[in-house]
């Protein structure tokens, strides 16, 4: 892998800026975006869908969605597949080709989404709870005189202070919970790979005490490897 960068999509872009954004972006590694190959993508904001697609086109590249332009190569039993996100489907395409199965799939992004493969790889569905930012955005908001905190490792499990005791609240509250699911989830499946992606998976990953693998990059990875199973390369 080249690199990777994130882009905020929660303001609205056009596709001129969202050009000149990936432009900037590519030229950190010295690629130009006119040599670039297959353009793969695994969308949830569907309202970005055109823009991606016209902001390539102005360079002659056609754009992959998964999900639209050809389907994720992993049976899906979700009562209605429509429903997941194609993140969560790639990140369940990569355990189990990268790291096997049974498998669970813990991202920490704004939600923190625990997705489950079955022993025959098949995406059996998940879990969906608050991440660390909006459990944050919620304590502040419904209190106005808690104090905005950083996240950091508690030094104590019994914070001397507002802001300590908030962060020992965020962290370990996200690790109890975390912990807490893992474990459900075992006597469900038996032993299973647990693999740690998005943005805090390293972070929780040395607080949790089971073992786990860390693979920031999975979500990328499943698209590539989505996109070289539809055959369409």
């Amino acid at each position: 892998m080249e690199g990777s960068f994130k882009l905020s999509s929660r303001r609205p872009l056009t596709a001129d800026e969202f050009s000149l954004m990936l432009e900037s972006m590519l030229q950190r590694w010295g690629l130009d975006i006119k040599s670039l190959g297959d353009v793969v993508v695994g969308s949830v904001v569907p309202s970005l869908n055109g823009i991606i697609r016209e902001a390539f086109a102005s360079y002659q590249l056609k754009v992959n969605f998964m999900g639209e332009d050809f389907p994720p190569p992993i049976p899906i039993l979700y009562k209605n597949p429509e429903e997941v996100g194609m993140d969560r489907l790639a990140n369940a395409i990569a355990c189990k080709e990268l790291y096997g199965t049974p498998g669970v799939v813990v991202d920490f992004g704004t939600a923190i989404t625990f997705d489950v493969i079955s022993p025959e790889g098949e995406y059996l569905g998940g879990i969906i709870a608050p991440g660390v930012e909006l459990s944050l955005q919620g304590l502040f908001s419904a209190t106005a005189r808690l104090p905005r905190v950083d996240i950091d490792i508690p030094k104590e499990l019994i914070g001397r202070s507002t802001r300590e005791a908030i962060r020992s609240g965020v962290v370990f509250g996200t690790v109890g919970l975390v912990e807490g699911l893992l474990e459900r989830l075992r006597e469900e499946l038996g032993q299973a790979v647990v693999v740690f992606t998005g943005g805090m998976g390293e972070f929780f990953a040395g607080q949790i005490r089971s073992s786990c693998i860390v693979d920031p990059y999975l979500t990328l990875e499943g698209l590539r490897l989505a996109w070289e199973k539809s055959g369409q390369r």
